[in-house]
């Protein structure tokens, strides 16, 4: 398994490279374990309780998070390196709730593994997957005129669902619109300013099977506001 390519740096200096594999978070404060292979040592390195290190993972050739930790043990075998540590206050980390399920996903992909948001069971995954797509594509522009979209509402069984799916519905597989309200409304707004005359329809099926759901203020929500927004961003909407 390939995993994320890697800088571990101590004052200012790259001393290891390595491949990021895992993490977990059991407690902020001394429980975040991080999981490398292919460890490479390249300058002298001090490591011991309450070593703060900066940790570069390279998502991709531009994609780049950089997590500033205080190591409470560090444990190498072989060229694998564990490292137990606490986030260092004093510096600010690229990082969120959610960015070990993108580093996840991220390996994944680099793996070629097909995974599909649908595989997904918890919010919490669903919204990495979400960021990852995010991390991956960024804002993206509808690039033909007039196309004709298909959206099945027995593929959405929640919020989160909407949003993973319409991203999949507009731009294939790993699209992006966004994870909550806002984000899906700047989507929008860069749909229009990207092509002014996209003029895209949506074909809505299956709306009745929405109406089951126990969500019912996100029925009222998708009717009133995620396609009333659509509309003013010159989709036009016709229910199947």
């Amino acid at each position: 398994m390939k995993g994320l390519n890697s800088h571990i740096i101590q004052n200012n200096n790259i001393v290891i490279e390595a491949e990021y594999l895992s993490m977990s978070i059991e407690n902020k404060e001394y429980g975040i374990n991080l999981n490398f292979q292919k460890t490479k040592i390249l300058d002298n390195i001090e490591l011991g309780l309450g070593t703060p290190l900066a940790i570069q993972i390279y998502l991709n050739e531009t994609q780049v998070d950089k997590i500033h930790l205080i190591a409470t043990s560090i444990e190498a075998e072989n060229d694998n390196l564990n490292i137990l540590a606490k986030f260092d206050d004093n510096k600010v980390s690229y990082f969120r709730e959610y960015s070990s399920k993108v580093y996840d996903i991220f390996i994944k992909w680099r793996n070629n593994f097909d995974i599909d948001w649908r595989s997904f069971k918890t919010t919490e995954k669903k919204i990495g997957w979400i960021r990852a797509c995010n991390r991956k594509n960024g804002l993206q522009a509808i690039t033909s005129e007039g196309e004709k979209f298909h959206l099945d509402c027995t593929e959405i069984k929640s919020k989160i669902d909407f949003f993973c799916y319409i991203g999949e519905v507009l731009f294939g597989k790993t699209g992006y619109m966004g994870s909550f309200e806002t984000e899906f409304e700047d989507c929008l707004i860069y749909i229009c300013h990207a092509n002014p005359r996209h003029r895209s329809t949506i074909v809505i099926h299956n709306f009745e099977s929405l109406e089951k759901l126990n969500e019912r203020n996100f029925v009222s929500d998708f009717k009133n506001r995620f396609l009333e927004r659509m509309r003013e961003s010159d989709f036009n909407i016709i229910f199947n």
